[in-house]
């Protein structure tokens, strides 16, 4: 027997009893005169669920268990049936669906040397790199349509000093290029883990400067993502139910400065410049990205037809690239050894250079303070302060002078330099300050005291 809730007739009211419901269906499963049936509470009480909804939230508590009695039904059944009901009202307000485009593959068979030329090539057409960067780029493009083939996806790690230096560009340029892209300027820790668990797509992240340094618990759903099998354990539902999430996909961040040092040495990096006016370069268009979105079509069948053969190569690594380094260039060797022709060499020296930069700036908590005085007058312009310059210049921070070897400019502020000071005029061999073999000047008594018993 099935009957409507509320019963049309009012004799059924006292034999008709709600003994549970199916939330997933909106189903209330009754007992009436020995029988269970069932019968659609949200078709049934649609006028009063969506008055509710419409409520302000004190209104709406107010009413919500009176009218959760009059139905017969729980509270708690109640709230989600008018949640539903708000969510499908404000769904314009909620963003747009995650969707990609299927990529069909090309109809030809392609050449694997010639098809990282042309990446390798487009990507340096447009934005100002080093070659072995560009290189860097159709390899871990490739890569990205090839990611069950690995146990490692290198994040691509997109930096530079200062804006205006193409980041954004090259994250535009690889969207036309690499495996279902998601492009986003800021994102959660739960929008990144649940959209891999979906989609997995490639992930171009930029802007990280912003949010990421700060954000832990994003870091840690980024390093997880390095490794197949990565995930995250969240409690879903109202009985906070332990559910995996997946968090393995390739991913690219550009940011000002370096990444987070977990994420760094999980990465190989492209390092980026301002443009000099000299140095010509093809302006991206995103109405004119034919060439960019064949090429992406070539990636794809290129993976499709040597799949197997690039996970069955286990690429020599050169030397002195080991541990995570060795795991990172791991797959993109993998894949220049199957392309073949030059690409074997190319991809080696991209891994010897990426080795070879890694060597980061470590800004002490005190570089952030400026300090009164400057190190030209305190130091009168002394051989000792020309070494603080190229001290600076080569490691990566801005040298007194702006180039290693140049005399010390008044100009800059102290607080320019500490960041990258190795030794300070006077030091031991040990690197400790010594403030007796110091002149008797008083800016440099007040920087001996500053620095006394401390390294720098």
């Amino acid at each position: 027997m099935t009957i409507e809730y509320p019963p049309p007739d009012a004799r059924l009211v006292d034999r008709a009893r709600i003994v549970r419901s199916l939330p997933a269906r909106d189903v209330l499963h009754v007992a009436s005169g020995g029988h269970r049936d069932e019968c659609d509470i949200a078709a049934a009480a649609a006028p009063e669920i969506e008055r509710l909804a419409a409520l302000p939230a004190l209104d709406y508590e107010r009413e919500r268990k009176q009218v959760a009695s009059r139905l017969g039904i729980r509270v708690r059944e109640l709230d989600r049936l008018a949640r539903a009901r708000r969510h499908t009202d404000a769904a314009v307000t909620h963003g747009r669906a995650v969707m990609f485009a299927e990529l069909e593959p090309w109809p030809g068979p392609v050449d694997g040397r010639e098809l990282l030329d042309a990446l390798s090539l487009n990507v340096h057409r447009r934005v100002v790199m080093a070659d072995h960067a560009a290189d860097t780029a159709a390899l871990w493009v490739l890569h990205t349509h090839l990611l069950d083939c690995f146990d490692v996806s290198p994040r691509l790690a997109i930096t530079s000093p200062e804006k205006g230096c193409g980041k954004t560009t090259l994250l535009d340029v690889l969207a036309h290029l690499v495996s279902r892209p998601l492009f986003a300027a800021n994102v959660t820790p739960a929008a990144v883990f649940r959209v891999i668990e979906t989609h997995r797509p490639t992930l171009l992240i930029d802007e990280a400067d912003t949010f990421l340094p700060e954000n832990d618990e994003l870091r840690g759903v980024l390093n997880s993502g390095h490794r197949r099998g990565g995930s995250v354990i969240r409690t879903v539902g109202d009985e906070h139910e332990p559910r995996a999430f997946a968090t393995y996909a390739a991913c690219a961040i550009a940011l000002i400065d370096a990444l987070p040092g977990t994420l760094a040495d999980r990465s190989v990096t492209i390092a980026l410049r301002r443009r000099r006016p000299d140095e010509a370069i093809e302006a991206f268009r995103s109405d004119r990205t034919g060439p960019l979105d064949a090429l992406a079509r070539q990636a794809a069948r290129w993976a499709a037809d040597h799949a197997d053969r690039v996970q069955e190569t286990d690429p020599a690594m050169p030397a002195g690239v080991y541990n995570r380094v060795a795991d990172n260039w791991r797959p993109l060797l993998a894949i220049a050894d199957v392309a073949g022709g030059h690409w074997p060499q190319r991809a080696r020296r991209a891994a010897m250079c990426d080795r070879g930069g890694r060597r980061r700036r470590v800004r002490p908590r005190h570089a952030a303070r400026g300090y009164p005085g400057d190190f030209r007058r305190a130091g009168h312009g002394s051989a000792d302060f020309g070494r603080v310059g190229r001290g600076a210049d080569r490691y990566g921070g801005p040298a007194l002078g702006g180039m290693a070897g140049r005399p010390a400019n008044h100009r800059q502020r102290p607080c320019q330099t500490l960041g990258a000071v190795r030794h300070w005029p006077g030091d031991d061999p040990r690197g400790q300050c010594d403030p007796t073999r110091l002149s008797a000047h008083p800016i440099r008594r007040r920087m001996a005291t500053l620095f006394a018993g401390c390294r720098i």
